[in-house]
This record gives C-alpha cells, sequence and structure tokens, in this order.
C-alpha cells in the first residue's frame, strides 16, 4: 500500500508518497515529479506509486497558476515563467528535506513541462543525482521560436528586444547550449515520434549531437511511436527503473 500526505511547504501544495513498509521519517532516496502544462498532480500517481514500489520517497508538487496556486487563467505565455518557478520550487523542497536528513539520493521527472523543468532543474541544481526527460525538449529556443508560429494568433504580441531577452533567458534551460552542466550524471530521454505538441527533434537533435560526450556518457535515450503526445505505463516502468539503479534504490 501507498501511503499520501498532502502538505504545504512554503507555499508549496504538494503529495508526498511513500510505501506503507518504509519509515517515512527516514532517509530514503527521494524523487521529485512535475506534472504537465494545465494538467494535475494527480496524473503523476501512476509514475509516482511505481517508484514507491521500487523503494522512493516522491515529492509531487503544484505548479504557479495550477490548481490552487491558479492565481489566473493560464496561457502559453506563462509557460517559462512555470518552469523557473518549478525550478526554485525543487530547490526549496531539496533544501527542507536534506535539512531533516530524509534524503539518500535526490532525483527529478517529469512529463511535457514537466519534462522541461527537469532539464533546467538539472542544469541549475548540482544536487541532482539524477533526471528523467519524458515529452519536454532539450533545446528550449527552438520549440519556443516554433510554438510562437504555430499559436501566432493566440499568443501575446511581443516587442523584438522582449522576444530576445525572453530567448536570453531560455539559454538557461538549454541543454543544447550547455551540455557540460550534466556532468555524466544519470539522464534518462523518452519521446514519441509523433508528438504533435512537443516535437521529437527538440530532443533527439540536441542528444544526437552531443552523446558522443563525456557529459552525456550516463544518458539514455528512448524513442517510439504511436502514442503521440501521451507517455504509456511501460515507459513510466523503464524509466523507474532506470532511477532504482542509479539511487541504489531497496524494495
Amino acid at each position: 500500500m501507498i501511503c499520501l500526505t498532502e502538505k504545504v511547504l512554503e507555499g508549496i501544495p504538494l503529495i508526498e508518497a511513500v510505501s506503507d513498509h518504509l519509515e517515512a521519517s527516514t532517509a530514503l532516496p527521494t524523487i521529485v515529479l512535475f506534472h504537465g502544462f494545465e494538467s494535475r498532480r494527480e496524473s503523476m500517481m501512476n509514475w509516482a506509486v511505481e517508484l514507491c514500489r521500487l523503494g522512493a520517497r516522491v515529492i509531487v508538487p503544484l505548479a504557479i497558476y495550477h490548481g490552487d496556486r491558479n492565481q489566473k487563467d493560464v496561457t502559453f505565455d506563462d509557460l517559462w515563467e512555470i518552469v523557473d518557478q518549478n525550478t526554485r520550487d525543487c530547490e526549496v523542497i531539496y533544501s527542507t528535506y536534506h535539512r531533516q536528513g530524509l534524503i539518500k539520493g535526490f532525483a527529478v521527472g517529469g512529463q511535457s513541462m514537466g519534462g522541461m523543468t527537469t532539464v533546467k532543474c538539472m542544469l541549475a541544481h548540482p544536487f541532482i543525482d539524477a533526471g528523467v526527460c519524458l515529452m519536454g525538449c532539450l533545446d528550449p529556443l527552438a520549440y519556443t521560436v516554433w510554438v510562437r508560429e504555430v499559436l501566432a494568433t493566440s499568443m501575446k504580441t511581443m516587442e523584438a528586444s522582449e522576444l530576445f531577452a525572453l530567448l536570453e533567458h531560455l539559454r538557461e534551460a538549454s541543454l543544447l547550449d550547455h551540455p557540460e552542466a550534466l556532468r555524466g550524471r544519470p539522464f534518462y530521454i523518452w519521446h514519441d515520434q509523433e508528438d504533435p505538441l512537443v516535437p521529437i527533434r527538440y530532443s533527439k537533435d540536441t542528444f544526437e549531437r552531443y552523446k558522443t560526450y563525456p557529459a552525456f556518457a550516463r544518458t539514455s535515450y528512448h524513442e517510439s511511436s504511436g502514442h503521440g503526445h501521451h507517455v504509456p505505463f511501460s515507459v513510466l516502468a523503464s524509466a523507474s527503473q532506470f532511477l532504482a539503479e542509479h539511487l541504489n534504490m531497496k524494495h
């Protein structure tokens, strides 16, 4: 059985999941999972349960502009602000649990926007031991330019200087621009070849470019077809085994 506890940590609503045969007050491999755009924490529960079964503590925070943190109607213009806040939330979660002596290995993972968050967290936080990016992107600049072309009529018009500033900011979340920041840490990537919302090229092209670099030595890249913008359970199980191996999880 999995024990789920809802908490609010420095304003961050989160769900903590731990298998009932583990002692939640002891140090455990700890994994933070980030949900997708206009999604919910509950959408991550299948993955959380699988990781708990393998011996992890799983924490699923709620993103800003979603659920109880929904201060306004969210649009794609808010995507990278949400990713930035997720990245800050990750540090708050790690610092709190680490201070309490509850972490024995720390990883992050996510789907879609959560995968994009994973990439930025890996670049920003050296305390992260491993990561999983499902349906995310490694090249947020090119992806954002593509989205703004596709959704031009529904997105906020930006002055050239404003767009330039945004793209420069996105370099902080770009493995294409900062491959060395991966530092050889275990990193699992999955994407579907027919994903219509986050095209695979924004992950695959970067991986193909850097796959022989030492920083990518423990990167495990996977792709499949027929799933579109949806992660099948077989991928969740594979990604979970990957984290279990690299975090020395015991169940």
